[in-house]
């Protein structure tokens, strides 16, 4: 089985992204995320970003929802959006 589902794909699809995902499959380090490490479906996150050239790190705690981007997000002229 592969790391992404169809419904992966169709948004890799939708957002010209399936070379990079297929990169990411290629050189991927673990074949398989437990449920504790995906976080068991509660919507809150926490990203860490480091500068390991300033030696500066910044954390940022949220929450998470899906949404269809494309749909929700970008202006209706907006070329990337697919109706």
């Amino acid at each position: 089985m592969g790391l992404y589902h169809s419904d992966h794909r169709s948004l890799q699809e939708r957002f010209d992204t399936v070379r990079l995902a297929d990169r990411l499959e290629k050189v991927k380090v673990l074949d398989h995320i437990a449920d504790d490490d995906r976080g068991g479906g509660r919507p809150q996150v926490g990203l860490l970003f480091i500068d390991f050239e300033k030696q500066k790190r910044l954390r940022v705690n949220g929450s998470r929802k899906q949404t269809d981007w494309a749909r929700d997000v970008l202006p209706a002229n907006d070329p990337a959006r697919k109706t």
